[in-house]
């Protein structure tokens, strides 16, 4: 009676019964997890709205982005937990479904609009005024927040030689970084026009420092300095000057990075419309009461500075380190009085920070570097760049002037 013995039939408690008791409870634990992180990212979401009440509150609107991915990622997971789960855990994952949809369609009402391209300039500027294509002037402007104690020098100056900017702006660089610079080839390209240096830091670094570099236009540069200062926006505000800069276009006698003068002929345009104005600034970050406030100073301060250059119709670009996102509340402060256009629209988000951390695993995900142009500018081309031993990543921009 041995083959009888071994036919008895399968206890409902069996290895095939374990397996479904285990895959209930790793959908009950897939959908439990998508469902706390879509509640946490549609709070974020709300409550960023709100960053006017409190500065903490304003943080949480940097991060749309993330939402968004967040909000994406859960929505096929938690339609797997309706489609499976039993009982509550079915209704989990149909709410959670429709609230990760909700949230989605939330956080990409803000990010679409920085992939739609900005109206084509009608006002007569230097952009109007060539008569084909190839006569389109442009001004090439590389931004980089090098880090407050960057110790890759070499590096730097390679990056920056690399991607032949007509203007430079370094934010956080420290004196070793400047007399690294100055001693280097770099200045056979470029004229320092202006600098803010507090020494401060193991390696002489600041994060209030600036400098702003223009190429020579017997390097290829397209612009000569017509005048420069440093600027404060209040006595209020104790935080780094911003560099105020006039460029005139000119013919230059070199070449571009893609082998052609990256200069418009300025024969028959008026001096003014040959003219742009740049304010480089760095507010502090928004990581304390104050410093928020000062933040906000600074935008409002670049905001009203760039409509006293509208008034006298002369194109102008707010570079730097703003520590804002086109979703925080100080961002309509700085972009509303003179409507300036952020550079990513039409080119889509691009976010800096963090970059390098985890080892270069973690991306930056928040785009805080910017460049923002008067309505009579375009932003032809955009892209960011990697800066050795920063925690930034930097912006290059070709501005259509």
């Amino acid at each position: 009676m041995l083959f009888p013995l071994a036919m008895k039939p399968r206890s409902p408690l069996t290895s095939a019964g374990r397996i479904g008791v285990g895959a209930v409870g790793a959908v009950g634990a897939v959908g439990a997890v998508g469902a706390v992180f879509v509640l946490g990212a549609l709070l974020g979401t709300g409550l960023g709205t709100l960053g006017a009440l409190h500065w903490t509150l304003d943080l949480l609107s940097h991060f749309q982005l993330v939402y968004a991915l967040i909000h994406a990622a859960a929505i096929p997971i938690l339609l797997l937990v309706a489609w499976r789960g039993r009982g509550r855990l079915k209704w989990v994952g149909r709410i959670g479904a429709v609230a990760a949809v909700v949230g989605l369609c939330l956080n990409m009402a803000w990010v679409l609009p920085l992939y739609r391209s900005p109206p084509i300039p009608t006002a007569p500027t230097a952009l109007s005024a060539p008569t084909s294509a190839g006569d389109v002037a442009s001004l090439r402007v590389l931004l980089m927040n090098v880090w407050v104690d960057n110790p890759q020098h070499d590096a730097i100056i390679g990056t920056i030689r690399d991607n032949e900017a007509d203007v430079v702006v370094l934010l956080e660089y420290s004196v070793a970084l400047g007399r690294a610079i100055s001693f280097s080839d770099l200045m056979e390209t470029y004229h320092q026009v202006e600098g803010s240096v507090v020494e401060a830091g193991p390696r002489g670094g600041n994060p209030a420092n600036l400098m702003l570099m223009v190429r020579r236009p017997d390097a290829g540069g397209s612009v000569e300095v017509v005048s420069h200062r440093l600027v404060t926006p209040s006595d209020d505000v104790a935080w780094s000057p911003g560099v105020e800069v006039v460029l005139e276009r000119v013919e230059a006698a070199g070449v571009g990075a893609a082998g052609v003068n990256p200069s418009a002929p300025t024969r028959g345009v008026p001096p003014a419309l040959r003219r742009i104005a740049i304010l480089a600034i760095h507010p502090p970050p928004p990581m304390r009461g104050r410093w928020a406030d000062w933040r906000d100073e600074m935008l409002g301060w670049a905001g009203r500075w760039a409509a006293g250059q509208a008034a006298k119709g002369m194109p102008c670009v707010v570079v730097g380190d703003l520590n804002a996102t086109p979703w925080c509340r100080g961002w309509p402060a700085v972009t509303q009085p003179a409507a300036l256009v952020d550079s990513q629209r039409g080119h889509g988000p691009q976010p800096t920070w963090p970059a390098g951390k985890l080892g270069g695993l973690l991306p930056p995900v928040i785009p805080i570097d910017h460049v923002l142009l008067s309505p009579d500018l375009t932003s032809l081309t955009r892209r960011t760049v990697t800066i050795p031993g920063s925690d930034h990543r930097g912006v290059w921009c070709e501005v259509g002037w």
